[in-house]
C-alpha cells in the first residue's frame, strides 16, 4: 500500500502536469463534462475528473445544468454524433469544449482468466464550436473485486485529466485558426442541372475499414460519417469525419479512404475536383474478430 508521503508526492505531480500543460490553455474556456448515460462509477469518475480540470484554469460549467440542456436535445446516440449536433450542443449549453463519459462495469471471461470484473471508461472530448472529436480516450481497470476496479477507474480520472489538456490546447486552437477557404464542390443532387454529364468520383478498388479491437472488446455499433476531397488526379487531399464514433473507427475510416486508388470526378470526359460524403457502419459481429 503506498505510503501517505508517495501519495501526496503523486498528487502534487499531477498537479505540476496539469499547470504546465494549462499554460496553453486559453483561460476561462469553459468544459462542460456531460454522462449522457448515468451509474454511480460514471458519477464518481466526472466528479473527480471536474475536479483535476478545474484546478488547470479551465472553467467548469454546473454539470447539472450541462446534463440537463444536452438530455434536452434527446440524441438517439449521444456518443456517436454529427458535427452539426455537437455543435447544437455546445451552443446549448454555452461551452467550447464537451467532455462526454460513458462508464460501466462488466463481467469478463477469457482463455486466461474464468471470469472477473472490468471497469471501463470512455472520455470523450468535443468542440463545442465545430463539433468535431477533438480525442478520445479508453481507461480500463481490471484487477481485483468490483470494488477495487470501480475505485481504481475512478481514481485515475487525475491522470485523464491532465492527458486531455493537450486536445482540448490544441482544440481551441484549431477553432481559433483562420478555416482553409480552399473547398472542392459537393457532389450535386441527383436529376439536377449541375448532375448533367457528371460522373462521380468512385474507388477503383474498395477496402472496408477495420472494425477495431477496442470497438469489438466493447460490441460498439456506430456510423462513421466522412467528407473526402478528391482532385482531378485522383488524388485525396483531405479527409473530414464529420459524424464520429471513437474506439479508433474514425483514423480507421480515414486510413481506408487513402488507401484507395480512386478514380476523379469527370463532366463530359474532364477530369474535376469534388467532395463526396462516404458513410461507413460498423457493428459486432463473429467476422470482425480481431
Amino acid at each position: 500500500m503506498p505510503s501517505h508521503f508517495t501519495t501526496c508526492f503523486v498528487r502534487t505531480a499531477l498537479t505540476l502536469i496539469l499547470a504546465v500543460c494549462a499554460a496553453g490553455v486559453a483561460a476561462g474556456q469553459r468544459v462542460a463534462i456531460v454522462v449522457p448515460e448515468t451509474n454511480g462509477t460514471a458519477t464518481r469518475f466526472a466528479e473527480r475528473l471536474q475536479a483535476a480540470l478545474a484546478e488547470s484554469g479551465l472553467t467548469i460549467l454546473d454539470r447539472s445544468a450541462a446534463g440537463a440542456a444536452f438530455g434536452s436535445a434527446a440524441f438517439d446516440a449521444p456518443y456517436n454524433l454529427t458535427v452539426d449536433q455537437a455543435r447544437r450542443a455546445g451552443e446549448v449549453i454555452g461551452s467550447d469544449i464537451l467532455i462526454l463519459i460513458k462508464a460501466q462495469t462488466q463481467s469478463r471471461t477469457s482463455l486466461e482468466r474464468i471470469a472477473y470484473p472490468e471497469a471501463a471508461a470512455a472520455i470523450f472530448v468535443v468542440s463545442g464550436r465545430t463539433g468535431r472529436l477533438l480525442g478520445w480516450e479508453n481507461i480500463v481497470k481490471d484487477s481485483g473485486n468490483v470494488d477495487a476496479v470501480e475505485t481504481s477507474l475512478v481514481e485515475s480520472s487525475e491522470s485523464v485529466a491532465a492527458s486531455l489538456l493537450p486536445a482540448i490546447r490544441e482544440g481551441y486552437r484549431r477553432d481559433l485558426a483562420k478555416p482553409s477557404t480552399e473547398k472542392y464542390p459537393e457532389l450535386p443532387a441527383e436529376g439536377s442541372a449541375e448532375a448533367k454529364g457528371l460522373r462521380t468520383p468512385i474507388p477503383y478498388n474498395r477496402i472496408k475499414p477495420v472494425y477495431t479491437p477496442e470497438a469489438f472488446l466493447f460490441g460498439v455499433k456506430a456510423t462513421v460519417d466522412a467528407e473526402a476531397s478528391i482532385d482531378a488526379n485522383g488524388n485525396v487531399t483531405e479527409v473530414d469525419i464529420v459524424r464520429w464514433a471513437g474506439y479508433g473507427l474514425d483514423e480507421s475510416v480515414v486510413n481506408a479512404i487513402r488507401s484507395m486508388n480512386w478514380r476523379p470526378a469527370e463532366r463530359n470526359g474532364k477530369p474535376l475536383p469534388m467532395r463526396i460524403l462516404l458513410r461507413y457502419n460498423f457493428t459486432k459481429t463473429e467476422k470482425t474478430l480481431p
